[in-house]
C-alpha cells in the first residue's frame, strides 16, 4: 500500500515497511519509525511516515521519554530516542534507532547473508527512487537488531530556485566556477599535448631561425606552466568543493555548487527529509 502526503511544495511517498526477517510485521516496523520522531515534529518525513501508519490503521503503542530523541549528525546518520510501552507502566524502555540502512547494518552486526537479502526485497523501489528509512532496536540485555526498513520517496517541485526554502538546498550542475575549471582542463590538456609531442620529437626545430632564436625553451617554458595550471586548477576544484562543507573555513568564496552537485540534477530535485 502506498500512501502520498503533500507538505506545501514537497510530495512524499510511503511504502509498506520491509522486515529484515519474517518474525517482525511490517506494521511493527511502520509503528516504531513514527514514534522515532522527535515528540511535536512538523518535520515533512515525520509527517509522512505518521501519514503512512493512520491510513493503514497502525496504532502507535509506544510513547517517546522526555528529552530522549537524539537527532542524526555527520558522523552517525541515524536519530535515536528511548521509547515505552505506552499501555503498560511496568514496562522496560527500549531504545530505537532510525536513518541510513549501512549505519544501521553496521550497528546491529548483519551479517552478508542477511545485507543481501534486504537489498534484495528493497530492489522493486531503488528505480523509483525510494529511499530505505531503516530501524533497529536495543534493548536491555540484547544486543541491536535491525528489524527492517521504510521505503520513501521524496520530490520537490520548484520552478525556480529562488522559490526554495532555506531548509533544503540546491546545487547548480554547471555554474561558471565549474565551467571555467573543465574549459581550463581541456586548454591544459590539449596544449601539455602538443608542446609534450614537440620536445619528445624535436621535429620543429628544422623550421625556422635555429641559431637566434630560443624555441625549444620557450616550448619547455610553455609546457610547464600549462603543467602548473593543470594542478593549480585541479587545488582550486577541491577547495571549491570543500566550501560547501559549512564547518570548513577555506579562503575562497562560496559558490551554489560543490561536490554534491556533480552527481545530482538541476531544476526540480529529489530531496531527502531529515529522518
Amino acid at each position: 500500500m502506498k500512501t502520498t502526503l503533500i507538505d506545501n511544495d514537497l510530495t512524499l511517498a510511503v511504502e509498506d515497511a520491509i522486515p529484515a526477517s519474517p518474525v517482525y510485521a511490517p506494521e511493527e516496523i511502520l509503528a516504531l519509525a513514527v514514534c522515532a520522531s522527535p515528540n511535536g515534529s512538523r518535520d515533512a518525513g515525520d509527517l509522512a511516515l505518521l501519514h503512512a501508519a493512520r491510513e493503514r490503521g497502525i496504532t502507535l503503542p509506544y510513547a517517546q521519554q522526555e528529552n530522549s530523541w537524539e537527532a542524526p549528525s555527520r558522523e552517525r546518520p541515524y536519530s535515536t530516542a528511548v521509547l515505552k510501552a505506552a499501555d503498560k507502566a511496568d514496562a522496560s524502555p527500549f531504545m530505537v534507532a532510525r536513518g541510513n540502512l549501512k549505519a544501521l547494518e553496521k550497528l546491529c552486526e548483519v551479517s552478508s547473508l542477511e545485507k543481501e537479502r534486504m537489498n534484495k526485497a528493497f530492489e522493486e523501489h531503488s528505480p523509483s527512487g525510494f529511499e530505505p528509512v531503516a530501524v533497529a532496536v536495543h534493548r536491555s540485555g540484547a544486543p541491536w537488531r535491525l528489524l527492517g526498513v521504510v521505503p520513501m520517496h521524496a520530490m520537490r517541485d520548484v520552478r525556480r530556485l529562488s522559490m526554495a526554502k532555506a531548509n533544503f538546498r540546491y546545487f547548480h550542475v554547471w555554474d561558471w566556477p565549474l565551467r571555467v575549471l573543465h574549459w581550463t582542463w581541456v586548454l591544459c590538456i590539449i596544449g601539455l599535448s602538443a608542446t609534450g609531442i614537440c620536445i619528445a620529437e624535436g621535429w620543429f626545430l628544422k623550421m625556422g631561425d635555429l641559431h637566434g632564436a630560443f624555441q625549444f625553451g620557450t616550448l619547455r617554458f610553455v609546457h610547464y606552466a600549462l603543467g602548473w595550471i593543470l594542478v593549480d586548477a585541479a587545488f582550486f576544484l577541491l577547495l571549491h568543493g570543500l566550501q560547501q562543507i559549512p564547518e570548513f573555513p577555506g579562503p575562497v568564496p562560496r559558490f551554489q555548487t560543490g561536490v554534491e552537485g556533480f552527481v545530482r540534477h538541476s531544476g526540480g530535485l529529489p530531496v531527502r527529509p531529515q529522518l
